[in-house]
């Protein structure tokens, strides 16, 4: 009789918990439905600078090893790209220099004879 309890009382936890998942499951389906928040989606492409350099003459200045994202910039106008590498293609998109100097550690260097190396 105590094991038929016992057993009745661990199957309705089981069911209550199946129930639980299931409501939470379509909860977070349709929670997805309306959000956009991708990063793989936001401003990522295959375009040239908008100085009109191609990306095979960018410069690799760091890389992020888990992401597989690396920091580019561009010897012409000194734009910073981040391009992200998939096995579907690489994909690239403009960062400015706090996005870079936050993610990678990168601070751009001071030329010479500009007002920023005194």
């Amino acid at each position: 009789m105590i094991k038929s309890v016992i057993f009745f009382i661990i199957l309705a936890i089981t069911w209550v918990l199946i129930i639980f998942n299931r409501k939470l499951k379509s909860q977070v389906k349709k929670n997805a439905r309306g959000m956009s928040i991708v990063r793989e989606h936001t401003g990522w492409g295959t375009t040239d600078c908008t100085c009109g350099t191609s990306r095979q003459k960018w410069q690799v200045l760091a890389m992020l090893r888990p992401e597989n994202v690396v920091l580019l910039k561009c010897p012409l106008c000194g734009g910073l790209w981040e391009e992200q590498m998939s096995l579907y293609g690489n994909k690239w998109r403009q960062i400015d220099s706090a996005y870079a100097d936050e993610h990678y550690k990168y601070k751009q260097q001071a030329v010479p004879g500009s007002r920023m190396e005194l």
